[in-house]
Protein backbone atom coordinates (compact mmCIF):
# COMPACT_ATOMS: atom_id res chain seq x y z
CA UNK A 1 0.00 0.00 0.00
CA UNK A 2 1.13 3.23 -1.16
CA UNK A 3 1.49 6.24 1.03
CA UNK A 4 -0.96 8.18 -0.96
CA UNK A 5 -3.34 5.04 -0.34
CA UNK A 6 -2.59 4.97 3.51
CA UNK A 7 -3.59 8.06 3.83
CA UNK A 8 -6.63 7.91 1.86
CA UNK A 9 -7.58 4.91 3.97
CA UNK A 10 -7.06 7.21 7.05
CA UNK A 11 -9.29 9.92 5.81
CA UNK A 12 -11.69 7.56 4.58
CA UNK A 13 -11.88 6.33 8.37
CA UNK A 14 -11.88 9.45 9.45
CA UNK A 15 -15.34 10.40 7.61
CA UNK A 16 -16.76 7.04 8.64
CA UNK A 17 -16.25 7.50 12.49
CA UNK A 18 -17.40 11.66 11.60
CA UNK A 19 -20.75 9.75 10.49
CA UNK A 20 -21.03 8.23 13.10
CA UNK A 21 -21.03 10.60 15.46
CA UNK A 22 -23.43 12.74 13.83
CA UNK A 23 -26.09 10.13 13.66
CA UNK A 24 -25.23 10.21 17.60
CA UNK A 25 -25.57 13.64 17.80
CA UNK A 26 -28.67 13.56 15.92
CA UNK A 27 -30.07 10.39 17.71
CA UNK A 28 -30.10 12.96 21.50
CA UNK A 29 -33.43 14.65 20.02
CA UNK A 30 -35.39 10.96 19.10
CA UNK A 31 -36.89 8.46 21.09
CA UNK A 32 -36.83 4.84 20.17
CA UNK A 33 -40.09 3.44 21.65
CA UNK A 34 -39.08 -0.21 21.59
CA UNK A 35 -36.29 0.27 23.76
CA UNK A 36 -38.02 3.25 26.07
CA UNK A 37 -34.70 5.01 25.24
CA UNK A 38 -34.13 8.79 23.94
CA UNK A 39 -31.30 11.89 23.94
CA UNK A 40 -28.12 11.25 25.55
CA UNK A 41 -28.78 7.47 27.11
CA UNK A 42 -29.55 6.55 23.47
CA UNK A 43 -27.04 8.22 21.90
CA UNK A 44 -25.09 6.85 24.51
CA UNK A 45 -25.59 3.06 23.70
CA UNK A 46 -25.83 3.14 20.01
CA UNK A 47 -22.49 5.14 19.67
CA UNK A 48 -20.68 2.56 21.86
CA UNK A 49 -21.67 -0.46 20.12
CA UNK A 50 -20.77 1.37 17.09
CA UNK A 51 -17.41 2.03 17.75
CA UNK A 52 -16.48 -0.93 19.07
CA UNK A 53 -17.98 -2.74 16.03
CA UNK A 54 -15.96 -0.20 13.82
CA UNK A 55 -12.88 -0.57 15.83
CA UNK A 56 -12.27 -4.26 15.59
CA UNK A 57 -13.43 -4.67 11.76
CA UNK A 58 -10.70 -1.81 10.74
CA UNK A 59 -8.13 -2.97 13.24
CA UNK A 60 -8.28 -6.69 11.17
CA UNK A 61 -8.93 -5.70 8.24
CA UNK A 62 -5.69 -3.81 8.08
CA UNK A 63 -3.43 -5.60 9.97
CA UNK A 64 -0.04 -5.36 8.52
CA UNK A 65 -0.80 -2.55 6.66
CA UNK A 66 -1.90 0.37 8.04
CA UNK A 67 -0.33 1.51 12.03
CA UNK A 68 -3.01 1.09 14.61
CA UNK A 69 -2.21 3.85 16.29
CA UNK A 70 -3.15 5.56 13.19
CA UNK A 71 -6.79 3.95 12.96
CA UNK A 72 -7.13 4.66 16.60
CA UNK A 73 -6.09 8.14 15.88
CA UNK A 74 -8.36 8.80 12.84
CA UNK A 75 -11.45 6.90 14.46
CA UNK A 76 -10.65 9.61 17.51
CA UNK A 77 -10.33 12.75 15.88
CA UNK A 78 -13.83 12.64 14.57
CA UNK A 79 -15.33 13.44 18.42
CA UNK A 80 -15.13 16.83 17.08
CA UNK A 81 -16.58 17.62 20.23
CA UNK A 82 -12.98 17.61 22.03
CA UNK A 83 -12.21 20.92 21.49
CA UNK A 84 -15.25 22.31 22.76
CA UNK A 85 -14.78 19.96 26.12
CA UNK A 86 -11.45 21.59 26.45
CA UNK A 87 -12.68 24.78 26.73
CA UNK A 88 -15.93 24.57 28.48
CA UNK A 89 -15.64 21.41 30.31
CA UNK A 90 -18.70 22.47 33.26
CA UNK A 91 -21.13 23.42 30.10
CA UNK A 92 -20.92 19.67 28.46
CA UNK A 93 -20.67 17.81 31.83
CA UNK A 94 -24.12 16.72 31.22
CA UNK A 95 -22.96 14.59 27.82
CA UNK A 96 -19.45 13.99 29.45
CA UNK A 97 -20.26 10.21 30.12
CA UNK A 98 -21.10 9.23 26.71
CA UNK A 99 -17.86 11.14 25.32
CA UNK A 100 -15.92 8.73 27.93
CA UNK A 101 -18.15 5.83 26.03
CA UNK A 102 -16.80 6.25 22.98
CA UNK A 103 -13.59 6.59 23.99
CA UNK A 104 -14.13 3.75 26.31
CA UNK A 105 -15.68 1.90 23.24
CA UNK A 106 -12.58 2.22 20.44
CA UNK A 107 -10.43 1.09 23.71
CA UNK A 108 -12.26 -1.97 24.18
CA UNK A 109 -12.43 -2.81 20.49
CA UNK A 110 -8.48 -2.84 20.62
CA UNK A 111 -8.63 -5.48 23.21
CA UNK A 112 -10.94 -7.33 22.21
CA UNK A 113 -8.89 -7.72 19.30
CA UNK A 114 -5.70 -8.72 21.27
CA UNK A 115 -7.45 -11.21 23.06
CA UNK A 116 -6.67 -14.59 21.73
CA UNK A 117 -9.26 -17.00 23.67
CA UNK A 118 -13.01 -16.88 22.72
CA UNK A 119 -13.77 -17.24 25.92
CA UNK A 120 -11.80 -14.03 27.14
CA UNK A 121 -13.87 -12.16 23.95
CA UNK A 122 -17.31 -13.13 25.37
CA UNK A 123 -16.38 -12.22 28.72
CA UNK A 124 -15.34 -9.17 27.75
CA UNK A 125 -18.68 -8.49 25.36
CA UNK A 126 -20.69 -9.55 28.27
CA UNK A 127 -18.90 -7.53 31.29
CA UNK A 128 -18.53 -4.29 29.31
CA UNK A 129 -22.05 -4.92 27.63
CA UNK A 130 -23.75 -5.27 30.79
CA UNK A 131 -22.32 -1.98 32.19
CA UNK A 132 -23.25 -0.02 29.02
CA UNK A 133 -26.74 -1.13 28.82
CA UNK A 134 -27.13 -0.33 32.64
CA UNK A 135 -25.75 2.99 32.73
CA UNK A 136 -27.68 3.65 29.51
CA UNK A 137 -31.30 2.31 31.15
CA UNK A 138 -30.41 3.79 34.76
CA UNK A 139 -27.30 5.13 35.06
CA UNK A 140 -27.47 8.38 32.91
CA UNK A 141 -30.89 8.83 34.87
CA UNK A 142 -28.32 9.23 38.23
CA UNK A 143 -25.76 10.80 36.79
CA UNK A 144 -28.58 13.50 35.29
CA UNK A 145 -30.38 13.65 38.56
CA UNK A 146 -26.85 14.40 40.55
CA UNK A 147 -25.74 17.02 38.09
CA UNK A 148 -29.03 18.91 38.34
CA UNK A 149 -30.12 17.99 41.72
CA UNK A 150 -27.16 17.09 43.75
CA UNK A 151 -28.30 13.99 45.10
CA UNK A 152 -28.47 10.24 43.03
CA UNK A 153 -31.48 8.97 44.16
CA UNK A 154 -33.35 12.47 44.78
CA UNK A 155 -34.14 12.32 48.61
CA UNK A 156 -33.82 14.42 50.33
CA UNK A 157 -34.81 16.34 53.65
CA UNK A 158 -35.27 20.34 54.15
CA UNK A 159 -37.65 22.18 56.16
CA UNK A 160 -38.99 25.22 53.85
CA UNK A 161 -38.60 27.97 55.99
CA UNK A 162 -41.01 30.14 53.58
CA UNK A 163 -44.66 29.15 52.45
CA UNK A 164 -45.18 27.68 49.37
CA UNK A 165 -47.98 29.38 47.62
CA UNK A 166 -49.82 28.73 44.06
CA UNK A 167 -52.49 29.80 42.06
CA UNK A 168 -55.25 28.25 40.50
CA UNK A 169 -57.02 28.79 37.24
CA UNK A 170 -59.29 30.88 39.33
CA UNK A 171 -56.30 33.14 40.51
CA UNK A 172 -57.01 31.79 43.76
CA UNK A 173 -54.03 31.65 46.34
CA UNK A 174 -53.22 27.37 46.98
CA UNK A 175 -50.77 27.59 50.19
CA UNK A 176 -49.07 24.40 50.70
CA UNK A 177 -50.33 24.07 54.05
CA UNK A 178 -53.79 23.41 52.51
CA UNK A 179 -52.57 19.50 52.28
CA UNK A 180 -51.04 19.15 55.22
CA UNK A 181 -51.31 15.11 56.55
CA UNK A 182 -50.71 14.32 52.78
CA UNK A 183 -47.79 13.71 50.26
CA UNK A 184 -47.53 16.61 47.94
CA UNK A 185 -45.85 15.68 44.26
CA UNK A 186 -45.36 19.28 42.35
CA UNK A 187 -43.94 19.03 38.48
CA UNK A 188 -42.46 22.15 38.33
CA UNK A 189 -42.32 22.99 34.50
CA UNK A 190 -41.99 26.20 31.96
CA UNK A 191 -43.35 26.46 28.68
CA UNK A 192 -40.27 26.97 26.76
CA UNK A 193 -38.89 23.29 27.87
CA UNK A 194 -39.60 20.61 25.65
CA UNK A 195 -38.26 18.35 27.85
CA UNK A 196 -41.00 19.32 30.09
CA UNK A 197 -43.33 18.65 27.88
CA UNK A 198 -41.92 14.70 26.86
CA UNK A 199 -42.61 14.05 30.43
CA UNK A 200 -46.15 14.97 30.39
CA UNK A 201 -47.09 11.36 29.61
CA UNK A 202 -44.88 10.25 32.55
CA UNK A 203 -46.85 12.50 34.50
CA UNK A 204 -49.98 11.41 33.58
CA UNK A 205 -49.25 8.02 33.90
CA UNK A 206 -48.13 8.70 37.55
CA UNK A 207 -51.26 10.80 38.46
CA UNK A 208 -53.49 7.86 36.82
CA UNK A 209 -52.16 5.63 39.23
CA UNK A 210 -52.14 7.69 42.65
CA UNK A 211 -55.19 10.03 41.90
CA UNK A 212 -57.53 7.60 44.19
CA UNK A 213 -55.22 7.37 46.84
CA UNK A 214 -56.09 9.89 49.97
CA UNK A 215 -53.01 10.46 51.44
CA UNK A 216 -51.94 11.41 48.16
CA UNK A 217 -52.07 15.18 45.84
CA UNK A 218 -50.31 15.24 42.63
CA UNK A 219 -50.18 19.07 40.85
CA UNK A 220 -48.35 19.99 37.42
CA UNK A 221 -46.86 23.20 38.41
CA UNK A 222 -47.00 25.87 35.70
CA UNK A 223 -43.58 28.35 35.86
CA UNK A 224 -45.20 30.97 34.21
CA UNK A 225 -43.86 34.69 33.39
CA UNK A 226 -45.89 37.56 34.50
CA UNK A 227 -44.06 39.87 32.15
CA UNK A 228 -45.50 37.80 28.69
CA UNK A 229 -48.65 37.78 30.36
CA UNK A 230 -48.83 34.25 31.38
CA UNK A 231 -51.13 32.20 33.80
CA UNK A 232 -52.61 29.28 34.90
CA UNK A 233 -54.84 29.06 32.12
CA UNK A 234 -51.97 29.51 29.69
CA UNK A 235 -49.93 26.22 31.09
CA UNK A 236 -53.94 24.62 30.92
CA UNK A 237 -54.00 25.63 27.36
CA UNK A 238 -50.80 23.71 26.74
CA UNK A 239 -51.53 20.46 29.03
CA UNK A 240 -55.17 20.62 26.87
CA UNK A 241 -53.27 20.63 23.52
CA UNK A 242 -52.06 17.51 24.61
CA UNK A 243 -54.78 16.27 26.31
CA UNK A 244 -53.47 15.64 29.65
CA UNK A 245 -56.01 15.51 32.57
CA UNK A 246 -53.55 16.35 35.64
CA UNK A 247 -54.70 19.01 37.69
CA UNK A 248 -52.26 22.53 37.01
CA UNK A 249 -51.25 25.50 39.79
CA UNK A 250 -48.96 28.08 38.73
CA UNK A 251 -46.54 29.96 40.28
CA UNK A 252 -44.54 33.17 38.77
CA UNK A 253 -40.84 31.48 37.78
CA UNK A 254 -39.03 34.53 39.56
CA UNK A 255 -40.96 33.99 43.02
CA UNK A 256 -37.69 33.66 45.47
CA UNK A 257 -39.48 30.47 46.79
CA UNK A 258 -38.70 28.35 43.69
CA UNK A 259 -34.36 28.89 44.85
CA UNK A 260 -35.46 28.05 48.51
CA UNK A 261 -36.81 24.66 47.09
CA UNK A 262 -34.04 23.98 44.69
CA UNK A 263 -36.05 24.39 41.65
CA UNK A 264 -33.07 25.65 39.29
CA UNK A 265 -34.12 23.90 36.34
CA UNK A 266 -37.42 22.51 34.69
CA UNK A 267 -38.55 20.11 34.64
CA UNK A 268 -38.22 19.29 38.91
CA UNK A 269 -40.77 17.67 40.56
CA UNK A 270 -40.60 18.39 44.69
CA UNK A 271 -42.46 15.60 47.13
CA UNK A 272 -43.30 17.39 50.70
CA UNK A 273 -44.12 14.91 53.51
CA UNK A 274 -47.73 14.99 55.55
CA UNK A 275 -45.94 17.16 57.49
CA UNK A 276 -44.50 20.31 55.09
CA UNK A 277 -40.76 18.93 54.70
CA UNK A 278 -39.65 18.38 51.19
CA UNK A 279 -38.32 14.90 51.03
CA UNK A 280 -37.60 14.41 47.33
CA UNK A 281 -36.17 16.51 44.33
CA UNK A 282 -35.30 15.21 41.16
CA UNK A 283 -37.06 13.86 38.12
CA UNK A 284 -40.59 12.25 37.83
CA UNK A 285 -39.33 8.69 37.11
CA UNK A 286 -37.58 8.89 40.45
CA UNK A 287 -40.24 10.54 42.29
CA UNK A 288 -42.67 7.55 41.12
CA UNK A 289 -40.37 4.88 43.08
CA UNK A 290 -39.58 6.90 46.06
CA UNK A 291 -43.31 7.70 46.24
CA UNK A 292 -43.86 4.08 45.82
CA UNK A 293 -42.04 3.31 48.66
CA UNK A 294 -43.84 5.89 50.88
CA UNK A 295 -47.38 4.20 50.23
CA UNK A 296 -45.87 0.83 50.62
CA UNK A 297 -44.52 1.52 54.21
Amino acid sequence: MTKIQKVLVYVGIFIISLCIFFLGFLMRYYKLELFSLYGLPLSFLVMSVLYFILTIFLLRKYRGRLSSIGIVLAIILAFIDIPLRIMDFNGTLVSFPEFLARLLAVGLGCIFVTLLKLSSKIILVVIAGGLYVWFAYDGYVKYGNYLDFGTFSGKTEQIVNNPLILQDKQGEDVPLNKFKGKYVVLDFWSGECSVCIRTFPKVQEVYDRYKSESGVEIYSVFCCDDKDGETCETGQDILNKRNCSFPILAIDKDNPILKEIGVACFPTVIIFDPDGKLIFRGNIEYAEKYLRELILQ
